[in-house]
């Protein structure tokens, strides 16, 4: 899979692959509550792909993959014990991470999640950190995976999903395989 950043002639694409994705959650088992309209909003993957912070995998011409990759996370993340002691601009936060359903259970995904690790130790950072709505267990299960640690459970307000229980994990960008 090659990995690149979106660029803004792809937004209508890059639309119908979330609508895509959302529509393939619809029956889901574990599903992140993710609505069509209501998040991700397409004002959000706009300014994402104009910010030049939201990432594409493809295979061939194929979209398969997407992620947004920033500084930016929930206020009340601020008050979080987080192990690795970072200004905000020297974490990465990983947003909107999904893979198309028709290539799911490929380890996608995983790939996406290493290639954001490799480019954080690139720029330097020292962390990545990301929330992972309670119950989502596939994702649950594959940060620890890739060296996340898991830090702790913050019920959580957003606009787009009102309050829910999040887990928030971190990795140290420097101390990763």
């Amino acid at each position: 899979m090659d990995i690149r950043q979106a660029r803004v002639d792809e937004y209508e694409r890059i639309l119908e692959f979330y609508n895509d994705v959302l529509d393939g959650l619809e029956d889901a088992q574990y599903h992140p509550r993710w609505q069509k309209g209501i998040y991700p909003t397409e004002a959000s993957l706009r300014k994402a792909i104009e910010n030049k912070q939201l990432y594409v995998g493809l295979i061939g011409t194929g979209m398969v993959a997407a992620m947004v990759f920033n500084h930016e996370f929930n206020e009340g993340y601020k008050q979080v014990s987080w192990t690795v002691d970072a200004s905000d601009d020297e974490v990465f936060m990983i947003h909107l991470l999904c893979v198309h359903p028709k290539v799911k259970r490929r380890g996608l995904a995983k790939e996406m999640v290493c290639w954001a690790i490799e480019e954080a130790k690139r720029q330097h950072m020292k962390a990545i950190r990301l929330d992972v709505l309670k119950g989502n267990v596939p994702a649950e299960k594959l940060y620890p995976s890739l060296g996340f640690k898991y830090i702790t459970t913050e019920r959580t307000y957003y606009d787009d999903l009102d309050w829910m229980d999040f887990l928030l994990y971190e990795c140290p960008a420097g101390n990763v395989e």
